[in-house]
């Protein structure tokens, strides 16, 4: 992991009735079985949490992404380029009006806010396909230069995990 750009702004706190922070973790391209290997995920299962809840609505994956984000896959059936437009309703637009912080982390992009079509090193070694980027393909925070910011790479991740719990602090009684 490289080191965060420290970008994001601070953000008040939204309690949920019964919990502050939702993840979502997507696992491109591998299995369960496989996913379950990995020490991250060995650690994980041992305190109780087990990632075991896989859904898609259709192949190949660009649709099912932009489904996330949208909640229709709009009769999508490849992993083109696609670019929704500004007038389609985003689970950013319903966190916005709820006055509700958030972001998405995206392994390998090369900037906050990519919008190209991948990124290949001069190695020749394609790190990141934005048909992965569920957020991006959504030109309503593509072409949102605020929103496009939310939109980090995956380094920044702990970085802002552990900022917002230092920010955030619950007390059992």
């Amino acid at each position: 992991m490289g080191v965060s750009n420290g970008s994001l702004p601070s953000a008040p706190v939204v309690t949920g009735h019964v919990f502050d922070r939702f993840i979502q973790v997507w696992l491109e391209n591998t299995n369960y079985a496989d996913a379950a290997k990995q020490s991250v995920f060995k650690t994980l299962s041992a305190e109780g949490i087990t990632l075991s809840a896989y859904y898609g609505l259709t192949h190949p994956s660009e649709p099912n992404y932009v489904a996330a984000a949208g909640g229709d896959f709009f009769g999508l059936a490849s992993d083109n380029f696609e670019a929704i437009p500004s007038n389609i309703f985003t689970i950013v637009d319903l966190l916005e009006q709820a006055g509700i912080s958030w972001a998405e982390y995206q392994e390998n992009m090369p900037t906050d806010g990519y919008g190209g079509m991948s990124y290949t090193n001069p190695d020749g070694y394609t790190y990141y396909m934005r048909k992965h980027n569920p957020l991006i393909i959504y030109n309503s925070v593509a072409t949102n230069p605020t929103r496009a910011s939310r939109v980090r790479n995956f380094n920044d991740f702990a970085y802002d995990v552990r900022r917002l719990a230092c920010l955030h602090v619950t007390s059992f009684r």
